[in-house]
């Protein structure tokens, strides 16, 4: 089975000597500032290009797909493609238009 995030304690000491500690941040909340960093930098380059599609893919998380969900209106108007993966079948297609489904 796909786990959800990554673990809650840091896996290397690339941050400082970390390796071992437990993560301050909950991984739903960190998958939310992933989620809306990787929206701004979208949000930059369709602001650059108005012609330019955009896509995004995300691991099939109940977290992405209710983030998904709830930028519709958005989606709809910048034309934000979406690509949903999982272990357990094909990526997953979501049109600006579409709702997602976990």
């Amino acid at each position: 089975m796909i786990r959800e995030y990554v673990g809650g304690s840091y896996a290397s000491d690339s941050l400082g000597g970390k390796k071992g500690q437990k993560k301050r941040t909950q991984s739903p909340t960190q998958a939310r500032h992933w989620f809306s960093e990787a929206l701004f930098e979208l949000i930059l380059a369709k602001s650059e290009n108005q012609y330019l599609e955009i896509a995004l893919g995300l691991p099939k998380f109940p977290s992405y797909v209710n983030l998904l969900n709830r930028t519709k209106w958005l989606r709809e108007r910048i034309g934000l493609l979406c690509y949903l993966a999982s272990e357990e079948g094909p990526i997953e297609f979501i049109s600006p238009d579409d709702s997602a489904h976990v």
